[in-house]
């Protein structure tokens, strides 16, 4: 089978949240997530206080969609089609780059899913990531059938698909909201917005925003809980999905080195207690089929204000004095000992500056020469930052095993400034303390568990803007 690799739920540590996440984010996430990791958490976070704080535009789909991946160097469009031939080759075509589709279907459709299917007609996004055509079947990365806890494998014959896509399609023709029900996402020219830039932006739209919870239950009408779709919708809005958000919140402000305070972890313990509190109430009042009184509603209302402003307020004091990182590689020059041409195929250092890490690309990446044992990577930077740290992004079948970094002034004299031994893994980030070096090397000293070739798809060297810079707004 010819098929698109994914970072695994389990390794991304986002394993049975799939309830807490709406059906139609949560793979456009994950599709967002195969050109960069991190990405999956920065859009549902986006997307989370986008709905929650009334700050949506007034597009259609795609548009609101690209109001956030074009914050991650990403953009979505439309594909059209006409026949069963033409979009079957769109979908091989597709899976054959590299690139995967994002597929609407209905809910009423689905035979795998017991709950709505020939009851409810719901939008639904799936995501198109594989093939096989001895098998004549396409795969399917699929929440309907495990439950909704992640995003797993589901390979479907060929004329399954066409009839779920074919069966579905009066649904979206009925929707002025979507144009069509097969999206393409691919990146952009340019890596999106730094990390703290994006969170900053996001961040300004829990103050100037609208909490539309607030407005919601300005006007609350329980006969909207008479469903199942209804009540796991509003467990969801008021419940379980503010978990997930501080959750991902979490890991990002770990990953831009942000201590936590014990202000915000009031403030979350404060939210999450009383959002689980009063779902809960809400929940058993309308099962005991008691009218929820005024006096709660209105008091919930403003207890929401007092929370966003105090969320506001204990995140912007954690980051008031946080600068941005830069990936300074995207800037460099890069020279390597040697270069593969495996199978008159070139594996060109080019490939690791191109600021998208493919590791479902086998031949997307750097490998050196078979003659060369020793090989390395050396990096030119066009001024002096401070490096902060390395990230190489390794071979998934085939990691560097031991390498040691490097850092030169004039590319004569080298300081070690890590040595790493026995690794194992398919991402590498080295903390580096106190590099203000113009050139940084990386020599492979075990390129390999069984070979003497090394194979990277990408490596990024972190550093912070000069104070003076950063106040310009300068890069370089």
């Amino acid at each position: 089978m010819n098929k698109i690799s994914f970072m695994p739920f389990q390794k991304m540590g986002i394993e049975n949240i799939g309830t807490s996440l709406d059906c139609i984010e949560m793979p456009i996430a994950y599709i967002a997530s195969k050109y960069k990791t991190e990405n999956f958490y920065y859009y549902i976070i986006a997307s989370y206080m986008n709905r929650m704080w009334d700050t949506v535009s007034d597009g259609n789909f795609t548009q609101n969609t690209n109001f956030i991946l074009h914050d991650l160097g990403l953009h979505m469009k439309p594909v059209a089609f006409s026949c069963r031939e033409e979009l079957f080759d769109i979908f091989k075509n597709s899976v054959d780059a590299g690139n995967p589709l994002l597929l609407l279907v209905d809910y009423y459709t689905l035979f795998y899913e017991e709950t709505h299917y020939q009851k409810d007609h719901i939008p639904h996004g799936v995501v198109l990531s594989g093939y096989s055509e001895m098998q004549e079947t396409f795969l399917f990365q699929e929440s309907a059938h495990m439950r909704f806890t992640a995003l797993y494998p589901l390979p479907l014959t060929y004329d399954m698909v066409f009839e779920i896509i074919s069966q579905s399609s009066p649904l979206f023709e009925s929707f002025t909201y979507f144009e069509g029900q097969l999206y393409a996402i691919q990146p952009v020219s340019g890596n999106g917005m730094l990390p703290l830039d994006f969170f900053r932006k996001y961040l300004t739209q829990i103050k100037n925003g609208c909490n539309s919870l607030t407005r919601e239950l300005s006007c609350f009408d329980t006969s909207r809980l008479q469903t199942s779709q209804g009540l796991a919708g509003f467990r969801r809005r008021f419940g379980s999905s503010h978990k997930v958000f501080f959750d991902f919140l979490e890991r990002i402000l770990q990953a831009e080195d942000i201590t936590i305070t014990d202000r915000y972890r009031d403030v979350k313990n404060s939210f999450l207690t009383f959002y689980d509190t009063f779902t809960a109430k809400i929940i058993k009042q309308f099962l005991k089929r008691e009218e929820t009184p005024a006096e709660q509603l209105l008091h919930a209302m403003e207890k929401i204000k007092e929370l966003d402003a105090s969320l506001y307020a204990a995140l912007t004091d954690m980051i008031k004095d946080k600068q941005s990182y830069i990936n300074f590689a995207l800037t460099g020059k890069f020279t390597a000992s040697s270069e593969s041409t495996f199978m008159d195929r070139r594996f060109p250092v080019e490939n690791l500056i191109d600021g998208v890490m493919d590791s479902n690309g086998k031949y997307r990446m750097w490998s050196n020469a078979e003659w060369d044992k020793e090989p390395w990577i050396i990096i030119e930077l066009p001024q002096k930052p401070q490096i902060v740290k390395a990230t190489m992004f390794h071979a998934n079948y085939s990691p560097v095993c031991s390498y040691v970094i490097e850092g030169s002034y004039d590319r004569k004299k080298w300081i070690t400034l890590k040595e790493t031994e026995n690794n194992a893994r398919e991402v590498t980030t080295d903390y580096i303390e106190g590099a203000f070096y113009r050139f940084y090397r990386f020599r492979f000293t075990k390129p390999s568990p069984a070979d003497t070739a090394a194979r990277l798809h990408k490596i990024e060297l972190w550093g912070l803007l000069s104070r003076t810079d950063a106040a310009s707004g300068a890069l370089f």
